[in-house]
């Protein structure tokens, strides 16, 4: 298994100058998060022990919570699960917030990994099933 990977950047953006309205200055924050997500690890088809197994048992896991999280997204339940790991922790504000998310989702042709990429592909499509509302907020400070 090899371990996924979140990365997260946020900024900050100010309009130089004073409104008409009293003279308050707008802030925008943006966020763009990338998340290689690894994939779904086959214990018993890769052998792995140890603390890979114990790694690959983890990535797992987050995985799962991540395929309930969208599950109730899509199916507009009132109760989303994303305290359940970390990853989805991570994710929450791109999956359920006010964003633009992109899945992209990658498979093998190799015909030994046909299950795995069977799987990556139907996952794939759950994620575009969610629909986010993309709006502007910004917030006014006095000048």
């Amino acid at each position: 298994a090899r371990p996924g990977c979140v990365a997260i950047a946020v900024g900050d953006a100010s309009t130089a100058g004073t409104r008409a309205d009293g003279g308050e200055v707008v802030v925008l924050k943006s966020q763009l998060l990338l998340a290689d997500l690894a994939g779904c690890e086959h214990i018993n088809k890769s052998k792995v022990t140890g603390d890979a197994k114990r790694e690959a048992a983890s990535i797992n896991m987050g995985l799962l919570v991540l395929k309930k999280c969208i599950a109730a997204l899509n199916q507009e339940k009132s109760h989303v699960p994303f305290l359940e790991s970390k990853l989805t922790m991570l994710l929450k504000g791109a999956l359920g917030g006010s964003s633009r998310t992109f899945a992209l989702v990658t498979g093998s042709l190799d015909e030994e990994h046909g299950d795995e990429t069977v799987e990556a592909m139907r996952f794939g499509e759950q994620c575009a099933g969610v629909t986010n509302t993309t709006r502007t907020q910004a917030l006014s400070l006095p000048a």
